[in-house]
């Protein structure tokens, strides 16, 4: 009898599967009837019908498969991570803006004190040393929009490169010196020489705002003390080279003179990209889901019905 691999293969694609209530009354006349002699195609149709009644096997995903949700779970933590970070990052915005509106105070004694007053104005009594200065860059002119002889504005200005002009200062108060930003100078007069009518000399009275020490950003220029050249605010490092008080102060707009280095250069703006970096995560979380999902749970389910 007709006992071919194509035949089996017929009978158990998902077609027979449609009509089983009509093989089930083909059945009952010929296969189930005890007065008819069965043949091998008898036994064939019915072997397949049971085969088709049977329940599929109930298989979970393969082993890989549950670590590749680490791929989803991992984005899903990242996401939640970047959501604790943009609260952290606004409430350091809004500490940043509401200490700058303090009024001035005198510089506290202590370095405890100190360290605890990022961003605060403090107004300042003393004189400068130039004969160590320290320049900062090459960088643009930023918050210069105010400032007479200006140019530019904006940390991305198009305006030319230059320096920032770092020079110690003793306070009448104290028995040290301090660093204080004094301002931007384009890289032309960074030579003193240059700019001498703007080389401040007897007591002077400034408005600034404490800065702490930043760190080096990653594949940033390494600073260059030997050269004296500083591309980021190491203040320990600038005030063992200065001789000075690890304490760094940004002089005001109001400390600009003729000539001198135009002041108030405090960079006072924070990047604050962590909605990006949030819908980023949680996007890239919502896709592998789908996929793997669809790879080992609704493909295989649907696979299992077309047999």
């Amino acid at each position: 009898m007709f006992q071919s691999t194509r035949g089996l293969a017929t009978l158990r694609s998902p077609l027979l599967r449609l009509c089983s209530s009509e093989l089930d009354l083909f059945l009952n006349k010929t296969v189930a009837n005890p007065g008819r002699k069965k043949s091998t195609w008898d036994l064939l149709v019915y072997r397949s019908m049971a085969t088709m009644r049977r329940p599929l096997p109930s298989q979970g995903p393969p082993l890989h498969a549950y670590f590749l949700l680490a791929i989803p779970v991992t984005a899903f933590a990242l996401g939640c991570w970047q959501v604790k970070r943009k609260t952290w990052k606004e409430e350091l915005i809004e500490h940043m803006h509401r200490r700058l509106h303090r009024n001035p105070i005198p510089l506290p004694l202590t370095m405890e004190e100190i360290e605890k007053l990022d961003y605060c104005p403090v107004v300042i009594t003393g004189h400068f040393d130039h004969s160590r200065e320290l320049y900062m860059g090459p960088r643009a002119q930023i918050n210069v929009e105010n400032h007479k002889g200006g140019e530019g504005g904006g940390i991305f200005s198009t305006s030319k490169a230059g320096y920032n002009i770092i020079t110690p200062f003793k306070p009448n108060d104290r028995d040290y010196y301090i660093l204080v930003n004094r301002g931007w100078v384009p890289a032309d007069r960074k030579n003193p020489a240059n700019r001498a009518e703007g080389q401040i000399t007897g007591e002077v009275t400034l408005n600034g705002i404490i800065r702490l020490p930043e760190a080096r950003e990653p594949f940033m220029v390494k600073n260059s003390p030997e050269r004296n050249v500083w591309v980021y605010r190491d203040v320990d490092k600038m005030a063992q080279i200065a001789d000075t008080a690890p304490i760094f102060i940004d002089a005001g707009e109001d400390s600009w003179i003729p000539g001198g280095p135009i002041g108030g250069q405090t960079n006072l703006s924070i990047r604050n990209e962590h909605l990006q970096y949030i819908l980023t995560w949680f996007s890239l979380s919502a896709i592998c889901t789908y996929m793997w999902y669809n790879q080992y749970i609704a493909a295989p389910g649907l696979r299992g019905r077309l047999r």
